[in-house]
């Protein structure tokens, strides 16, 4: 025979029908011989790990040499694509009894349910999971299906001259057998001559109904029709071995792996102009369909509608992002502030509210035994000796020993006789210096401007930083914020929001109030530290800075700054450090031998600290420093009005005029103690901080509460009432801080507590306490702090708890004005400043952003309902008018509305009178009064019908 193209020779010998180049093909006999093809094939070569190895249409390549070797083994697949299926399997755990199957064929997993025998390519769970039957069994069903009808369809064509057909199920047994493929094995017991073979006309058929190619094998065959699984050995496809762990044939999912990434590839083969051709007939079509929609609709409805929803739609937007709280609190307390203005609900709360400003009147006052005040200026001033008797008199109130170590925080030094002298001279010769002239007083601004650099220096702050000088934490804070709200409102930010932890300070909610921002508050961990998962969550494209405390004033833990700054840095939002309270603790404690996490601006997401030098700084009140990493940031603080008529009007901070005195003993402090002195107190009130802390875990019943980490040690109890502790220690003279959510009290620790005395002392009365507290029959919960703390915690209405507060501060600020009213009956009384019950009181709180006072005067609180009263009867006429005068289709209505109102009177009238007519007729009664009486309104009528075009006549000429 003629030699054959290489390709075509090595098929043929792949299939046994050719043995050797040189062997002559007889066609009717070539594949008769079963057996030897069968050993052919099982010797045949290659790639072991090849899905198509067996496909006699099917010639291994390099390709399949290199990729399938001996298939992908499980531990050589990607990193990227076990990552991803780890993520799928953790977020999408596999139910029962689905299983994980690795099919080394194709390197991928597959998920196979045990009991239905169902396959899946992700997780069952997974949103785009398609669920199918196996391949084989898809085949089979296809193949029984095509086999019938082609059985069918020649029966009916050949009628009963055809010979008998073989039924499907014997063609499948056939085709199942061992030595299937088309040929007839030597032990078979069917004879070849008795099998019906399809005609021509028959292939070129089936081939134009199937739509395939005449040359595909399933034109001429019995294979499933352009199926993955086309030339296949049956015997391997509907093998023994069904279970997960098969061939790639026998369990992978149906369709190919490689049919779906075609598909999609295709899919994805648009680019980017048919994308955005797909998206404009999106638009068209929803743009159609709304039209349609609406073209039956009134445009003034359609009007008013838009306008109407609009409005809403700003409204609620406004009412949710006015405050971080959680929305389901805000709607309790909003329930709460309409159920309290009930009569018999008001009656009771401002019952109980009189009570409440005697008991705090009695509290603030309880000192003063005579209860006179000084209310106006005497004509002739008092002598200095007057002056200062009356001084050392009211000095007298206080029962606390400040200077023994009993009172928690308030005053952090010594107040050492030497010290308060050098203040004094100091203080003497700047009382009336004013910053604000620095041309006057430059001795003040130098004084200023060194105190903020040393402070600078102290927190490692690079050479381009800069700050300023408040007069207290709390300033230094609220300058900050505002700083970073004005460069968020630079950068388009229309809400900003401060995010900081629950137990950051209050100041920030403060600054949020006055500035316009909102605060969202993190939540913490176990040591009572800014639980960074969350704060990375609580990130949004509104915040405008973050918040670390170093530490923090409820429990004195030091929030993770480095790993703060990092996220801040990473996201571009500055990073403000509150070291208020430890500012002049933590730049020592490494020196001491304490361990503290980097706080400083060493940190390179750290953009501003707050830094209190009132307290460990040792300076009179009235003194604190806000530091920033660059001068532009410090501008952002600043307030200028260049066109005032009184010239040029700026402030670094919120004070205009400042007291240079402040600054001079600040200054002066500073540099009497050094940092040596410094480094001396931080250590002796750190360690002795630590020894009161490991005290009171040995305090039966008392758990600390965070971690004291700095000087602050705050504990809390589970076995009862913490408050009653408080309580009970203020009585034996310890003035500690009460803390809420949850329940706890703490000692913050000042130089003056730096003595194992104080601590014993301390530790001794604390455990005697505890121990009465835990013997009590009621737990403590009767004590006064519980109950006041108690009643706080059920109110879910704050507004409250804000009007104690508020009157505490009143009363306390003004009771000259108040007490009087009460104790000093010879005294003229005077009226208290009245606040709006519905605003103030009523609880109707303004959130932080809204930029208006939370508590307004009656007349305010009367014109502002006024306005909108007038406003929204004014804005109802007018649609009124609009819509009915001018708008609104012409309808019957408008012929009843055109009546003169004397035709429509007299119409009533007579409808009226006819039916009275009528009734009395039915009952036999006299009619002739009513008659007269109809016969009137027609009289009156005719009198108002003159009067009425009269009328019209004069408005004519008008």
């Amino acid at each position: 025979m003629g030699s054959l193209p290489p390709a075509l020779l090595a098929r043929l010998q792949k299939r046994g029908i050719v043995k050797s180049a040189n062997e002559e093909i007889i066609a009717e006999s070539y594949d008769s011989d079963a057996k030897e093809k069968k050993a052919n094939e099982a010797n045949s070569s290659g790639a072991p790990g090849c899905p198509n190895k067996y496909n006699p249409y099917h010639l291994c390549s390099d390709y399949c040499y290199d990729h399938w070797r001996e298939g992908t083994p499980e531990n050589r697949l990607s990193e990227s694509y076990l990552r991803k299926r780890r993520r799928m399997l953790a977020k999408f755990p596999l139910p029962e009894p689905w299983v994980e199957v690795y099919d080394a064929g194709i390197a991928r997993h597959y998920y196979w349910n045990q009991d239905t025998d169902e396959v899946c390519w992700v997780s069952p769970r997974h949103p785009i999971a398609v669920i199918g039957e196996a391949a084989p069994r898809v085949a089979k069903d296809l193949k029984e299906r095509m086999e019938g009808a082609t059985i069918t369809e020649t029966h009916e064509k050949r009628g009963d001259q055809s010979k008998p057909l073989k039924s499907a199920l014997s063609k499948k047994k056939r085709r199942n057998s061992d030595d299937s493929d088309g040929n007839r094995g030597e032990d078979s017991d069917d004879d070849p001559s008795k099998l019906e073979e399809m005609s021509d006309r028959d292939k070129l058929k089936r081939a134009r109904r199937k739509g395939i190619d005449p040359m595909d094998p399933a034109a001429y065959g019995d294979v499933a029709v352009g199926k993955w699984s086309s030339g296949l050995h049956a015997h391997d496809k509907t093998g023994a071995d069904v279970t997960a762990g098969g061939p790639l044939f026998q369990q992978r999912p149906y369709p190919a792996p490689g049919a779906v990434l075609r598909q999609q590839k295709k899919k994805g083969s648009m680019g980017i102009s048919g994308t955005v051709q797909l998206l404009a007939s999106r638009v068209s079509d929803g743009h159609n369909a709304l039209s349609n929609r609406l073209r039956s609709v009134d445009p003034l409805w359609l009007l008013l509608g838009t306008v109407g929803g609009t409005v809403v739609y700003l409204k609620v937007i406004h009412l949710y992002r006015r405050s971080e709280e959680p929305l389901l609190k805000r709607l309790t307390a909003y329930a709460f502030s309409r159920f309290r203005r009930l009569p018999m609900v008001k009656a009771k709360i401002d019952k109980e509210l009189a009570g409440a400003k005697k008991e705090i009147l009695e509290a603030i006052h309880k000192d003063d035994s005579d209860r006179v005040f000084i209310s106006e200026l005497p004509n002739e001033g008092l002598s200095s000796d007057s002056v200062l008797e009356l001084a050392s008199k009211y000095d007298m109130y206080g029962k606390f020993a400040i200077d023994e170590g009993r009172v928690s925080g308030a005053v952090y030094t010594d107040r050492s006789p030497e010290h308060i002298d050098l203040l004094t001279k100091v203080y003497s010769k700047y009382a009336y210096s004013n910053p604000l002239h620095p041309d006057v007083f430059p001795g003040a601004r130098k004084m200023e401007a060194e105190t903020i650099r040393m402070v600078l220096n102290l927190y490692n702050a690079p050479p381009e930083s800069s700050g300023s000088l408040t007069t207290g934490g709390t300033e230094s804070i609220i300058m900050a914020c505002l700083a970073y709200r004005n460069r968020a409102l630079q950068l388009g930010i229309e809400n900003p929001v401060i995010v900081c932890a629950t137990t950051a300070h209050a100041a920030f909610d403060k600054a949020a109030f006055l500035c316009g921002m909102r605060v969202r508050h993190v939540e913490v961990d176990k040591n009572n530290r800014i639980n960074l998962r969350l704060l990375k969550k609580a990130i949004d494209s509104d915040v405008c800075m973050l918040v670390a405390s170093a530490p923090n004033f409820p429990s004195g833990s030091v929030d993770p700054v480095p790993e703060v700054a990092e996220l801040g840095n990473k996201c571009g939002i500055p990073v403000h450090v509150d070291a208020c309270l430890g500012g002049f603790l933590i730049p020592f404690m490494a020196d001491c031998g304490f361990d503290i996490p980097v706080f400083d601006f060493r940190n390179p997401g750290v953009t501003s600290i707050s830094c209190d030098t009132h307290k460990y700084g040792c300076t009179p009140k009235g003194s604190s420093i806000v530091m920033y990493r660059s001068k532009e940031l410090l501008h952002y603080q600043y307030f200028s009005v260049p066109e005032w008529t009184g010239g040029i009007y700026a402030t670094p901070t919120i004070c205009g005029s400042r007291a240079g005195a402040n600054s001079a003993v600040a200054w002066a402090t500073l540099l009497s103690f050094g940092a040596n002195e410094y480094r001396k107190r931080c250590e002796a009130i750190i360690s002795h901080a630590r020894k009161i802390a490991n005290g009171i875990e040995k305090i039966g019943g008392l758990q600390l509460h965070g971690s004291p980490d700095v000087s602050v040690v705050a504990f809390k109890s589970s076995s009862f009432n913490i408050y009653a502790v408080s309580d009970k220690m203020n009585k034996r003279g310890w003035n500690l801080n009460t803390l809420q959510n949850p329940n706890a009290i703490h000692i913050c620790l000042t130089y003056n507590h730096a003595s194992q005395k104080v601590v014993d002392a301390f530790l001794k009365d604390l455990s005697e306490v505890a121990a009465e507290v835990a013997a009590s029959t009621d737990r403590g919960n009767k004590s006064s702090t519980a109950a006041l703390y108690g009643m706080a915690a059920q109110i879910p209405d704050k507004s409250l708890v804000d009007e104690m507060t508020m009157l505490l501060r009143l009363r306390a600020n003004q009771s000259f004005m108040l007490l009087k009213r009460y104790f000093s009956p010879k005294l003229e009384k005077a009226p208290e400043p009245k606040f709006s019950q519905s605003a103030a009181f009523q609880g109707r709180k303004r959130g932080a952003g809204v930029g208006k006072s939370a508590y307004k005067l009656d007349y305010y609180s009367s014109d502002e309902f006024g306005t909108k009263k007038l406003i929204s009867i004014f804005g109802s006429l007018a649609i009124f008018v609009l819509y009915f005068g001018y708008l609104r289709e012409p309808s019957d209505l408008d012929e009843i509305w055109s009546i003169p109102p004397h035709v429509l009177t007299a119409n009533l009238e007579r409808k009226m009178l006819r039916d009275q007519i009528k009734e009395a007729e039915a009952k036999g009664q006299d009619t002739t009064l009513l008659k007269a009486q109809l016969d009137y309104v027609d009289v009156k009528e005719a009198a108002l019908r003159i009067q009425f075009e009269a009328k019209e006549k004069n408005k004519g000429s008008l």
